[in-house]
């Protein structure tokens, strides 16, 4: 490549115009190609470029001393928004592995957890998330091959050209890649595919990271996701609206109102407010820290519910009635029904909750981690014994019965507990079930323990999503389906990423498009329900599941009489 530059000649004092060539002199045994995804913006900012690039099995890289073949055997990735935050992995060829073996076996390094993959589910994968790789020059019968296959294409380029092949198409011509007058490799410039998805609207949804706040942001694309919730609060906003302690539901609605908008600036400034507002009972969020996310939610719904007596007040002297969102949306109760052993007397409790922890079944759906919560005693055949035994290093909490998800059989069975009764009697028996149903069933998913060092530990057992939930209670039974999945990447709870899936918010879920949208922070990508239940096994730590009505209901309680209790992917 010729670039055009003023050159001083010696002993000419004057500027006088030039060219400049560049080539490889040599070439090493491994060539690192460093992709230069974050750069400066006009305002200083660092920000990350998340253009998709072609990932190259194999490289011929011609230089003044010969041509030289390589092959791809690591790629560094990075999962986030900016350079100040995100989490990085690794996927590099097997050890025991060879290049010019057809095995193609890989390795996913994502810290202390390690996981087999293959080199073109690498190359599919990480077109969006490649930050390094790194190329072994090859020594065998796959030089040659190689070379023909360059050759046949093209005749032999100048020095200072590099050529990248693709033999995974054998119609694909070699694209080049030049070297600029900055004296780097553009490895993405001519690699760069057209996006098959128009991202013009959506790409406006997405929030930008202020320090470590993928958290917030991925909690917030979520709670977006109920459109009914929403609705609710911006129907009362005459009275929240002129409350001063209402400053978290402000800060929060005028994030949603801002939601469409392409001003990054704006954003960063709503979003910090509302993480100040948010900081003012829940202080572990205020400063720059990476958060847990589900601390996060039960904190914001927490205060947003705690405002009810004053918004109450506040709206009866605008004669006018406020009803907490939170409440209306999320809230619902557990019966506990305690009875003695020796007289049969019997006492009832009823307890308020916004979501439900959920211990992890290795390989288990959603319904069979609920069933396992509800009764752990009960004859559920992957409930503890396949936790002890699949998860050794797990403390297994055994909580007590807790609500009833049993669409066919609305009883639970009966534990026993320590009980002192005026009788005399010390046993009692104690069943929980659901005694109302939420419009929202939130489900956190327990990935994170306490070993017994007090290290914070996470468990990456797969899990399998279910799209669709039948839960029962004592009022009847919910159709659920699932619009929103907070999901955790990284080893443990204090570092990390967080991302979103959710329902697109044109979409509805009695329709066929199955359109949803991946939000990482400011990126915001297009993706399916079932490409979400199947890619977030691993990583999935908070549910989000809306009630059903209507003809969508009808259809689930038909397949739950046929004996399917939910549908999984």
């Amino acid at each position: 490549m010729l670039a055009a530059l003023l050159w001083l000649p010696p002993p000419q004092q004057t500027r006088t115009p030039g060219s400049q060539r560049m080539a490889f002199e040599t070439l090493p045994n491994v060539l690192i190609l460093h992709l230069k995804r974050f750069i400066y913006s006009p305002t200083y900012e660092l920000v990350k470029l998340h253009d998709p690039v072609k990932l190259s099995r194999d490289l011929v890289a011609s230089s003044n001393t010969g041509d030289g073949c390589y092959g791809l055997i690591s790629v560094v990735g990075h999962f986030g928004s900016n350079g100040e935050a995100g989490h990085y992995i690794c996927d590099s060829v097997h050890p025991d592995d060879s290049l010019s073996q057809t095995t193609d076996h890989w390795l996913t390094f994502d810290d202390s957890v390690v996981s087999n993959t293959t080199g073109a589910s690498v190359c599919e994968q990480r077109r969006k998330s490649s930050y390094i790789l790194f190329y072994k020059k090859q020594n065998s019968v796959a030089d040659v091959s190689i070379l023909n296959a360059h050759e046949s294409h093209e005749n032999k380029n100048t020095a200072n050209e590099m050529v990248l092949f693709e033999p995974l198409d054998p119609c694909d011509k070699p694209s080049k890649v030049r070297f600029n007058s900055e004296l780097h490799v553009n490895a993405t410039t001519e690699a760069v595919r057209k996006e098959e998805l128009n991202t013009g609207a959506i790409s406006r949804l997405g929030f930008p990271n202020i320090n470590q706040s993928c958290y917030m942001n991925s909690i917030l694309q979520s709670l977006f996701a109920m459109v009914d919730l929403i609705k609710d609060f911006m129907c009362q906003k005459p009275v929240w609206g002129s409350v001063p302690e209402a400053k978290l539901i402000r800060s929060f609605m005028a994030i949603r109102d801002a939601h469409l908008s392409s001003g990054t600036w704006n954003k960063r400034r709503l979003l910090r407010s509302f993480r100040k507002a948010a900081s003012t009972q829940g202080l572990s969020f205020s400063d720059q820290n990476q958060e847990d996310a589900h601390e996060f939610l039960i904190s914001v719904l927490d205060q947003m519910r705690s405002l009810s007596s004053l918004l109450e007040v506040n709206a009866a002297s605008m004669k006018r009635r406020y009803t907490c969102p939170v409440q209306r949306h999320l809230m619902f109760q557990i019966e506990k029904t305690r009875t003695c052993k020796r007289c049969g007397a019997q006492s009832k409790r009823k307890e308020d909750f916004t979501n439900l922890s959920l211990d992890l079944i290795p390989s288990g759906s959603v319904k069979e981690m609920v069933q396992a919560y509800v009764n752990v005693r009960s004859a559920c055949p992957h409930s503890i014994t396949s936790l002890t035994e699949h998860t050794p290093r797990q403390f297994v909490f055994v909580w007590t019965c807790f609500y009833n998800m049993w669409p066919v059989d609305s009883h639970l069975q009966e534990t026993e507990l320590e009980f002192k009764c005026e009788c005399g009697g010390n046993t009692s028996g104690q069943r929980m079930a659901f005694e109302t149903l939420p419009n929202v069933l939130i489900l956190h998913l327990k990935r994170f323990i306490y070993s017994p060092t007090y290290e914070l530990v996470k468990l990456h057992d797969p899990v399998k999503l279910s799209r669709d939930l039948v839960v029962s209670s004592n009022t009847g039974d919910g159709c659920y389906g699932l619009i929103s999945v907070v999901g955790h990447f990284g080893s443990n709870g204090q570092a990390g990423h967080y991302i979103c899936d959710s329902v697109h918010p044109d979409d509805s879920l009695s329709q066929t498009t199955d359109h949803w949208l991946t939000f990482d922070d400011s990126v915001v990508s297009n993706t399916t329900g079932a490409s979400v239940c199947e890619q977030r096994r691993k990583s999935s730590y908070i549910l989000f599941y809306k009630k059903q009505n209507g003809k969508r209901a009808r259809q689930m309680f038909c397949a739950t009489d046929d004996g399917l209790q939910d549908k999984s992917i």
